[in-house]
Parts: C-alpha cells; sequence; structure tokens
C-alpha cells in the first residue's frame, strides 16, 4: 500500500520541526503517524534536502513576508513555510497550487486558523513569482498620486 502524499508531508514537517537525534525519531513517527520505516526515512531524507536549502528559502519566505520579519514569524509556520516554498520551487512533481493547498492544510493541523491566512498568502506570493500584492500596488499607487499632488501644488506656488 502507498503512503497517501499528505501524510508523507506531515513526517516530512515533522522531521523538519524535530531537532532531535534521527535515530529517536524515527520509531516516534513510526508510531505517532502508523507508517513503516521505509517511509519516515524517505520523510527523513526530504526534510534533509530541504534544510540544506534553508538559507535560501529563507530568502525566499522573507521576500514574500515583507512585512514579517522571519526571526518573528514561529517556528510551526515557518517549518510549513520552508516545505511549501521547497515544493513550488524544487518539486516539479507536485502542482503549485497542491503544494499551496497542503501548506494550508498543514497549517490547520499544526497551528492555528489565524496562521493559515498568513502561510497562504506568502506561499501564493512565492509562486507567482515574488509579484506585487494587490495591497502593495495599492499603497504605491496612493503614494505616487500623494507626490504627483504635491508637485502640482509646489508648482501653482511659483
Amino acid at each position: 500500500m502507498s503512503l497517501p502524499p499528505n501524510k508523507f508531508r506531515e513526517i516530512v514537517f515533522q522531521a523538519l520541526f524535530s531537532t532531535g537525534e534521527e535515530e529517536g525519531l524515527v520509531p516516534l513517527l513510526m508510531k505517532e503517524r502508523k507508517v513503516t520505516r521505509k517511509a519516515v526515512k524517505q520523510g527523513l531524507e526530504r526534510a534533509a534536502a530541504i534544510r540544506a536549502i534553508t538559507a535560501d528559502l529563507d530568502e525566499v519566505i522573507e521576500k514574500s513576508s515583507a512585512s514579517y520579519p522571519i526571526e518573528r514569524i514561529q517556528k510551526v509556520e515557518l517549518c510549513i513555510l520552508r516545505l511549501g516554498a521547497y515544493e513550488i520551487l524544487h518539486d516539479e512533481a507536485i502542482p503549485p497550487k497542491v503544494a499551496i493547498d497542503e501548506a494550508v492544510r498543514l497549517t490547520r493541523k499544526f497551528s492555528t486558523r489565524e496562521a493559515t491566512a498568513f502561510v497562504n498568502a506568502v506561499l501564493d506570493h512565492i509562486y507567482h513569482g515574488g509579484a506585487s500584492s494587490p495591497v502593495e500596488e495599492a499603497a504605491e499607487s496612493l503614494q505616487a498620486s500623494e507626490e504627483a499632488a504635491r508637485e502640482g501644488e509646489g508648482s501653482k506656488e511659483h
């Protein structure tokens, strides 16, 4: 019987979240997730691949959550964001929208409902290549119109 992808993601997430010894983690995850040793080992391999590029993933996450420094992101959400960003950017077998949906599901399961909107927004921003969000675009437009109005007032005075 094949391991469902969502259960595999939970193993990877828990391996990312864990700071313990791998030997102790394998039996724990086997018991908690009711999976084989092979499935846990594959999850640990994926977690190791994510950890190997953590600095790159964190840079992308930080750029996509510009108003919220990475140091302030809770560990649960940060691990989920790293997993989601990895799947969007480096795993061609997983459609980006599936990666985002699964990250939101993990957030609901392991964090708070409020955090789901944040995780969704950050990963959506990454998926769209870091393009400006509608809020950022609106703020830039407002700032430009205010500057134009000031320049217009300045030219009337002379």
